[in-house]
């Protein structure tokens, strides 16, 4: 019952987000406050496990921060002024300014990069995040280019139930209980919605076919 209780949800979350699971093909493309980052082939953005996973070199790079790699260590350090952030191949725990950060997913090598979990990478370098579907690329913004507003921007598709072809993200009006999506995850059977203010969920089931439906 538990498994098909995780099936079902994994298949509402794919339905009820369009897209989202495909970030990661092989035409995926990262920006940084609007301009192209030169991706080689063999660092491509991936989704495994639910996690979107980018390369961290190509990214903190551009950044300005300087990587280190120690092979024997299996260790990565990035670090610029007063920030150091260090983690290893294969483990769920980073060290940020010497505190222990939990990670959505492990840092990993494909073709000797090194990709690590985009909600990491955008939370502590300050960046804010955005998938656009129709690109299928990610776009990453520093905050202080004024261009990134840390909202998740629903595709322009003929997935809404209007029929108008596409979909408005809403003013943040938090009186009206109408607030903005600023993120969606899947990791380790967890379902995360990141919101710009406190929504209250109503979850109930439904017949025809069963499910869970959560509404925000």
């Amino acid at each position: 019952m538990k498994k098909f209780g995780f099936l079902l949800l994994l298949f509402v979350f794919m339905w009820a987000v369009p897209g989202y699971g495909h970030a990661a093909s092989s035409g995926t493309q990262i920006y940084l406050d609007d301009q192209q980052l030169s991706v080689p082939s063999g660092a491509k953005a991936q989704v495994i496990g639910g996690s979107t996973m980018v390369p961290l070199r190509v990214i903190s790079e551009n950044l300005g921060y300087d990587v280190t790699w120690k092979q024997q260590a299996r260790t990565i350090t990035i670090e610029k002024d007063s920030t150091s952030i260090r983690m290893i191949i294969g483990s769920k725990t980073a060290t940020v300014n010497g505190s222990d950060i939990s990670l959505d997913a492990s840092p990993l090598l494909r073709s000797n990069y090194a990709l690590v979990p985009l909600r990491f990478i955008g939370e502590q370098m300050g960046l804010d995040v955005k998938w656009d579907s129709s690109s299928k690329s990610v776009k990453l913004y520093t905050r202080s280019s004024g261009s990134g507003n840390g909202e998740f921007t629903p595709p322009k598709s003929g997935n809404n139930s209007t029929g108008t072809g596409s979909v408005t993200a809403p003013t943040n009006n938090a009186s009206s209980g109408v607030t903005q999506v600023q993120g969606v995850s899947f990791s380790q059977n967890r379902l995360t919605i990141t919101t710009a203010s406190v929504v209250k969920p109503k979850a109930f089931t439904m017949t025809g076919p069963d499910r869970v439906v959560v509404d925000l």
